[in-house]
């Protein structure tokens, strides 16, 4: 298959370069523990271990599959289908997916979730929750994360808060393509880097864009949508 332009040729090559690099580690994993059953090398105590553990590392491999394939799809110019819904309403929904991996990390999800209509596009917001619910929770350890939609004159606005801090500039870094904080590095949480650019680009197709904020050791994501 050709490339149009440079460019194009360049974000396929990315793309690429992040499925390989993130899909290694968990195959190679898989890999081990399904010989080691195959084999019989695996104790029979540990078998349901071991395919609890091929079970983690297959959902990871999904997850990192759907996050480059969502980029590639909003890359590629996803058309947002509007209709009116109520946000808040979205967002508990949303919520109520994390909470049980959220209680697992003894992280408390506190929420205010307004009846507040907008107008966009249902699955495309969705998305961004999603990934900002992930996202939250997954570097939080043993804290609080906050989150409220609120209605406000002409729509309603979306934010979610964690314990966190950036270093100086990196607001602007965060929603770049495969860009992962050093605070993120270091925690050793598994990622591609591309959580947050999903978002950005599910809302940009909405008229939208993801405000980022640091202050008092917390981090802030936040959105507005119109209703009209």
């Amino acid at each position: 298959m050709g490339y149009n332009t440079l460019e194009e040729k360049r974000t396929n090559d990315e793309i690429l370069a992040c499925l390989a690099h993130d899909m290694r580690s968990p195959l190679a994993v898989i890999n081990g523990y399904a010989n080691a059953l195959l084999d019989g090398t695996a104790k029979p105590e540990n078998a349901k271990r071991y395919l609890e553990v091929i079970a983690e590392q297959s959902k990871r491999l999904s997850q990192t599959v759907e996050e480059v394939l969502t980029a590639a799809r909003l890359d590629g110019g996803a058309v947002a289908r509007k209709e009116s819904f109520d946000l808040g309403l979205l967002a508990h929904d949303v919520c109520g997916d994390f909470l049980p991996g959220a209680e697992e990390k003894g992280v408390h999800i506190e929420t205010s979730f307004d009846e507040a209509y907008v107008f966009a596009d249902p699955l495309l917001v969705k998305t961004a929750l999603s990934n900002l619910f992930e996202n939250a929770v997954k570097y939080t350890e043993g804290g609080t994360v906050n989150a409220a939609v609120a209605a406000e004159e002409g729509g309603a606005r979306f934010c979610v808060n964690n314990p966190g801090t950036l270093e100086e500039g990196e607001e602007t870094r965060l929603t770049q393509k495969f860009y992962r904080s050093r605070s993120a590095l270091e925690s050793g949480v598994k990622g591609t880097g591309l959580g947050l650019y999903i978002v950005e680009r599910a809302l940009s197709a909405n008229g939208s864009k993801l405000e980022i904020s640091a202050a008092g050791g917390r981090v802030r994501f936040e959105f507005f949508l119109k209703n009209s």
